[in-house]
């Protein structure tokens, strides 16, 4: 109205509001005060994100709001995840340095709604402390991410031992591959591998998986549930529109219901999924949207990489893979080192040339640059598990980047 005040329009809906602008966000966030909050901040618990995509990010949480997160994940960990009567939990997430790992998975065991015994060990100690541990107070089960595990699982083999008191690995924080199930068979021969949940620390639990493990490929490709009503989680395609069909790929966005002190409202989580059950917001998980290398101006997705290792060497030969990015002496020459978990094999130089013929058919500006000079010939390293280069969270570096 003309000489009126303006008036926005009320968003009917949630998908009428705008998703976040997540840079802005967070450099909102680094402010001092921090702009995201909407009151002080006098009670709670302030953590960081590992930074797996980029720097880490600053969570604070309210007490109440931690504990009513606590409450509802426990309750679904306890009828998704294979939780019992009984169990004795070795956690091992890693903690330090305000990471929040540890801390949010700390709080859930004490609110699950069937009796257990907690055993708070961390991913910290010495791979020897956490096997006499495990031995010594009889764990059935380890929360932990598979790196963690995987160490574990290494050094019982080589000592020709076993965990067959282990039912169960609930896994977290990273993906869980074929390449590990040989190895994770022969040191815990009677664990089921699930994982404990999808989420990250700056948006807290997502997903939870809707059953505990019946086999197949649930341990690589499980399926997940939302964690309603502690949110609303949306598959938007590349326009921002809820996707609502099954299987049509988009990005995960939520918006959360319990946190106040630091909202997120249609805050997209970097993660790509796809709804297997729309109608019982039932999801599946397919990795990072934009993690990929970037040598010179040749773009490689990591997914796709560890997909082509995958394919060269046969399936579960590679129990693992990690990308080192180098400038060698000569100006301007960028070299790939890609180190694969697995022994040598006869013939590592037609292997090296088959993965470096596959990165041409990726990307062409990667055969433009090996021809110019500007990248050098790939390199492969045949290395043991105990030689991948881990954060300070115990995951596995993806890429290693030595350039700078």
């Amino acid at each position: 109205m003309p000489g009126g005040t303006y008036q926005p329009p009320t968003p009917s809906s949630i998908e009428d509001l705008p998703t976040t602008d997540t840079i802005a966000y967070w450099a909102a966030n680094n402010q001092s005060p921090p702009q995201t909050f909407t009151t002080p901040f006098t009670d709670g618990t302030v953590m960081r994100s590992g930074g797996s995509t980029g720097a880490p990010k600053i969570i604070y949480m309210t007490r109440a709001e931690q504990k009513a997160v606590a409450v509802f994940k426990a309750a679904a960990m306890a009828q998704g995840c294979g939780f019992v009567t009984g169990h004795r939990v070795a956690h091992m997430s890693h903690f330090g340095g305000l990471y929040g790992s540890f801390n949010l998975f700390n709080t859930a065991p004490m609110e699950l709604p069937v009796s257990h015994v907690h055993l708070p060990i961390s991913g910290n100690e010495t791979i020897e402390n956490t096997i006499k541990w495990v031995f010594g107070f009889g764990a059935t089960v380890l929360l932990s991410n598979p790196s963690t595990a995987r160490q574990i699982a290494d050094r019982l083999t080589r000592e020709g031992k076993t965990m067959d008191r282990v039912r169960l690995i609930s896994y977290t924080g990273e993906l869980f591959t074929k390449g590990l199930r040989a190895p994770y068979k022969k040191a815990f021969p009677n664990a089921l591998i699930y994982p404990s949940l999808y989420g990250c620390v700056d948006a807290g639990p997502i997903g939870i998986p809707p059953r505990p493990n019946q086999g197949g490929d649930d341990d690589i490709a499980p399926k997940y549930k939302v964690l309603a009503p502690l949110l609303v989680m949306e598959i938007i395609d590349e326009h921002g529109k809820p996707i609502k069909e099954n299987g049509k790929k988009g990005m995960i966005v939520i918006s959360h219901l319990i946190k106040r002190q630091q909202p997120m409202l249609r805050y997209p989580t970097g993660n790509v999924a796809s709804w297997t059950d729309y109608s019982n917001e039932v999801f599946e998980l397919h990795g990072r949207d934009l993690v990929s290398l970037k040598i010179v101006n040749a773009h490689l997705p990591i997914a796709v990489l560890r997909e082509t290792i995958e394919e060269i060497l046969g399936e579960g030969v590679s129990q693992g893979s990690q990308f080192v990015t180098r400038r060698l002496n000569r100006p301007k020459a960028h070299e790939l080192t890609i180190r694969i978990v697995a022994k040598q094999p006869d013939n590592p130089e037609d292997v090296r040339q088959k993965i470096n013929a596959r990165l041409g058919q990726i990307s062409g500006k990667w055969v433009e640059h090996q021809k110019n000079g500007y990248i050098a010939p790939l390199r492969l390293e045949w290395i043991s598990v105990d030689q991948l280069q881990l954060k300070s969270s115990g995951k596995v570096s993806d890429i290693v980047e030595e350039r700078f």
